[in-house]
């Protein structure tokens, strides 16, 4: 009633299959064995060499951006947590005063920014499921405690009209900045995706997050803005940069919902690069 593992009456087969073959010879037999697991282990070692390559090439890029990151970054405690931070590189323009000009910049004041895209006036109930979404967005900032401004970016399908008159009361009404845009000739998904970035010509403001009609926040957002300009009382180095984008599944950036500090000359750079 012994019981042998499937592997070990396996071996025993086999042992006896040689030793049958060897005329009995069990000294025989047990040698052959030997020398073929010798030859087996010999003919895996190039795959062994293969595998452990192909292990640290993959390791060489977490490395190198550990020591990267080790390098490049500074220290910023908060509590007993500890954060890495991006230093200031020379593509950072921080400060109170443009590096072009002498004008001095907006310091932490921000806007959360909206855009409606070929308007036409005489068809409202086309655009006005997003504006009252603006509205509502405006309304659950605002009632949650936030004290940034919201501007919507307005772009009439024909130049020289303007929005009816009802809506620019409703807008005024919820204290919503209405910033018109220039017509486009030749309106498409992806040009008026592009015209987002309107919001860099918004020089008022240090800070500017864009968000599409068809979000809605459900809380004060006012934190990012605070995370990417602190006061100066708080005497803490930056958590976020100045411009944040979001990755999503299947984009590398989302134009949904991104955030900017606007500067003088970005504008009329990223419309040349557009452009080009």
């Amino acid at each position: 009633n012994h019981k042998i593992s499937w592997t070990k009456k396996s071996k025993i087969d086999k042992m006896e299959k040689i030793k049958s073959a060897e005329g009995g010879n069990d000294t025989k037999a047990k040698s052959i064995i030997k020398n073929r697991k010798n030859n087996k282990r010999r003919s895996n070692v190039p795959l062994k060499i293969i595998v452990v390559a192909i292990f640290l090439s993959s390791m060489c890029p977490i490395v190198w951006f550990h020591n990267e990151l080790e390098t490049l970054v500074g220290n910023l405690d908060v509590g007993n947590k500890q954060f890495y931070l991006p230093p200031h590189s020379k593509f950072s323009r921080r400060g109170n005063k443009s590096t072009d000009t002498k004008e001095v910049l907006p310091q932490r004041r921000w806007a959360y920014a909206f855009l409606l895209s070929g308007i036409e006036a005489n068809e409202p109930m086309r655009y006005r499921g997003s504006l009252y979404n603006i509205m509502v967005a405006s309304y659950i900032l605002r009632e949650s405690g936030s004290k940034a401004d919201v501007v919507a970016m307005i772009q009439m399908k024909k130049e020289g009209e303007t929005l009816p008159h009802d809506d620019v009361h409703r807008l005024t009404v919820m204290n919503i900045q209405i910033h018109y845009l220039p017509a486009l000739k030749d309106p498409t998904f992806y040009s008026i995706q592009l015209e987002k970035f309107n919001i860099l010509d918004l020089l008022q403001y240090s800070r500017v997050l864009y968000v599409d009609s068809d979000v809605m926040p459900l809380c004060n957002l006012d934190y990012l803005f605070d995370l990417s300009e602190p006061s100066d009382e708080s005497n803490q180095p930056p958590i976020l940069k100045e411009n944040v984008i979001l990755a999503g599944y299947n984009e590398p950036c989302s134009g949904g919902f991104f955030m900017l500090r606007p500067m003088p000359g970005d504008f009329k750079t990223i419309r040349a690069i557009i452009a080009e």
